[in-house]
């Protein structure tokens, strides 16, 4: 009896020791993040529009602006009309878990969602940890699931997708898989036979806690995931069943698999099917090209890059040796513990997306390679002789203290991938939000913004004003549709932008579905001769442009009869400019000589001057050389800043001679705000 209350005493002394350090863990990771929260409102000229912070991560405007209308009763129709213009684009169904917490928070903060996002993303970022390490706790693994969470959420790409201004999805897209994989490890444990009530609650739970996740993240696929996990735990429990199993039951292991897809939502899991495929298809199968010579937008992405496996694992993990070892250790944690390992190998797998899709699934598979440590630093530490640490819990202690030194010597080398703090970067300019918020005081109520898709949810929630497409609708044909309109002519230019503002994307939408190729499309488009039927369409041009249309170009100027990429698919040349000597300027490096059209010793065909005061080109001069590059000299006061650069091809497009030049047809269009380069608008007659 004696030696039984004193095994329960190291059982609970062990255990203590373990929240004791999980909480230590947990309160890192939000201390960490709350300290960039802080530098944020010391900082308000960087990271504050008037009272609303910027924030990292462009999609946060629409949960954002959802929190907004979902508080004011205004989120209940079935189509929300400010996105995909003029179609329109389904609402979230149910309305998403994020804006309600935002609402909800929004109350202690005076009603600012913004400020709101900003405090609960820190505290959300760090729950994963929780049920992470309690399942290797439950393994007998305590030391390796503690550096796996606090690697997890410490690795770079994670730290950056969950910093306070990233006000997004990413926050607890962790949390819910490690959570579904611990209760069905729970409720496998010791075999399925006469399952206990606590056992069944445990099923009803992994359920339950992916039809949370669903009603998180909207991406029904990890319903269907967990379930082959736990039918793959059932089976090989059948098939190899271990000591202390109770005999296998195929009744109860039928109910428990029910009670998973009922608390999950056998809809949801009936969609679940077809989601899973369009993942599989979005990741494993992603060609330049698209059937009928259409480009694959997913592929200018910069999230959809894939790095070569030797610099991918110097970014993402410490160096490619301690990443070797870590699979090593990996490897033979699950060989050892297959049957126990199977639950949470869903997470693990989506981490191995990354070496076939986004670095971003490196969120996924850190926490594990830092396990795979983990699992080598306590072997090493149980192999120490009885004699030097006779005790259990002093071996478990050391592998702690083992575990910690780890973390802050790479953390001290500054090692590729695993951060303690960096100072947050912003996804939007605080003067180009309050070009936004202008442009919805300036334009007409109901007006539609015809620009890019990357700003379009911010101008959505900032301007209250609807756009053609934006950061939920990019991966769609309208988007390549726009992309080909900006590397037109004025004419087509306008052309196009009628057609899609008074037909909308029906049409073709059917045209494609039914086999029709890009070479017809565009014939369709270049022939519309209707007048605009619709008052109040408007184009929108913002800085992050100029950098974006090399993405722009490729798109737009793709060989559709080919099916691959155009010659003339160049972007815009951005060079820094300092004055040494008269006519003469030292750019990137290089000298350049507006005197004589020179540019590093090569002739320019023309040289434009373009006064930023009035935001338009006011001087220009031709070289009549046979060069194909141009360049647009931006100067204020007399003072040089920089020089754009373009192919005539670029030059000549409506996107260089709106927005850059301030050139425009007064025939087709009205120019109605220019505050270049942070914003320029102008009315589609």
């Amino acid at each position: 009896m004696q030696a039984k209350h004193s095994e329960t005493r190291k059982i609970n002394s062990r255990l203590l020791i373990f929240l004791l350090l999980l909480a230590v863990a947990f309160g890192m990771s939000t201390f960490s993040r709350n300290l960039q929260r802080e530098l944020w409102a010391a900082d308000p000229t960087t990271f504050y529009n008037g009272d609303t912070p910027v924030v990292s991560t462009l999609d946060a405007y629409k949960w954002v602006r959802i929190a907004d209308e979902y508080r004011n009763d205004a989120y209940i129709d079935e189509m929300d009309d400010l996105m995909y213009y003029p179609d329109g684009h389904k609402t979230e169904s149910p309305t998403p878990m994020l804006s309600i917490l935002l609402a909800f928070f929004a109350r202690f903060f005076d009603g600012n969602l913004y400020e709101a996002g900003l405090w609960l993303i820190p505290w959300l970022a760090g729950l994963f940890m929780i049920p992470f390490a309690v399942y290797f706790y439950r393994l007998g693994y305590p030391v390796a699931g503690l550096l796996g969470a606090v690697l997890g959420t410490f690795c770079m790409m994670y730290y950056m997708r969950t910093s306070p201004g990233r006000i997004d999805t990413d926050a607890l897209n962790l949390f819910f898989p490690c959570l579904t994989a611990l209760f069905i490890l729970l409720a496998t444990e010791k075999g399925v036979g006469a399952s206990s009530p606590i056992k069944l609650v445990y099923c009803a739970l992994a359920g339950f806690s992916q039809n949370m996740f669903y009603w998180w993240y909207q991406h029904a696929a990890f319903i269907l995931i967990f379930f082959v996990a736990f039918v793959a735990v059932l089976v090989l429990a059948k098939l190899r069943p271990q000591a202390g199993d109770e005999p296998f039951d195929y009744k109860n292991a039928a109910l428990a698999l029910a009670l998973y897809i009922i608390c999950a939502n056998p809809y949801w899991f009936a969609l679940s099917i077809g989601n899973s495929i369009d993942l599989l298809t979005a990741y494993f199968f992603k060609p330049d090209s698209l059937e009928g010579g259409f480009p694959n937008v997913y592929q200018t992405v910069t999230e959809a890059r894939q790095l070569p496996i030797k610099e991918l694992m110097q970014t993402i993990f410490i160096s490619p040796v301690v990443a070797i070892f870590a699979f090593i250790g990996l490897g033979l944690m699950t060989y050892r513990h297959l049957r126990a390992m199977l639950p949470i190998l869903p997470v693990c797998c989506l981490g191995l997306l990354v070496f076939v899709g986004s670095v971003r699934f490196s969120v996924f598979l850190v926490p594990f390679l830092a396990l795979g440590l983990g699992y080598l630093i306590n072997f090493a530490v149980l192999k120490i002789p009885a004699k030097l640490f006779e005790s259990h819990t002093r071996k478990e202690l050391l592998g702690y203290m083992v575990a910690a030194l780890f973390v802050f010597a790479i953390d001290k080398a500054q090692m590729s991938g695993i951060v303690l703090y960096t100072t947050p970067s912003i996804s939007i300019s605080p003067q180009v939000l309050g070009s936004f918020e202008h442009m919805g005081e300036t334009l007409p109520a109901g007006s539609a913004i015809y620009t890019w898709w990357d700003y379009g949810l911010a101008i959505e929630a900032e301007s209250g004003l609807a756009t053609f497409h934006d950061g939920m609708t990019q991966n769609t044909l309208k988007t390549w549709v726009i992309a080909r309109s900006f590397a037109e002519d004025q004419a087509n230019f306008a052309r196009y932008v009628r057609y899609i503002a008074n037909e909308g994307m029906p049409a073709l939408n059917t045209a494609v579905d039914s086999g029709t190729k890009a070479t017809e499309i565009v014939s369709i488009l270049d022939s519309y001769a209707e007048p605009l039927h619709k008052k109040n369409v408007y184009i929108s041009f913002s800085p992050d442009m100029i950098q974006k249309y090399v993405s722009i170009n490729y798109i737009g100027s793709w060989n559709i009869v080919d099916g691959m990429p155009s010659r003339d698919s160049a972007g815009i040349d951005v060079l820094s400019c300092n004055t040494a000597g008269r006519g003469e300027l030292l750019c990137n490096g290089m000298p350049v000589s507006l005197g004589t059209g020179m540019l590093n010793g090569a002739p320019l065909k023309r040289v434009d001057y373009l006064d930023i005061s009035q935001g338009r080109v006011t001087l220009s001069t031709d070289w009549h050389s046979n060069s194909d590059v141009s360049a647009v000299v931006l100067q204020e006061g007399g003072t040089t800043h920089m020089i754009f650069l373009a192919s005539e091809k670029v030059y000549q497009s409506a996107f260089f001679q709106l927005y850059i030049r301030g050139n425009y047809d007064s025939e087709l269009f009205e120019e109605v705000i220019n505050n270049f380069p942070l914003s320029k608008v102008y009315r589609l007659k």
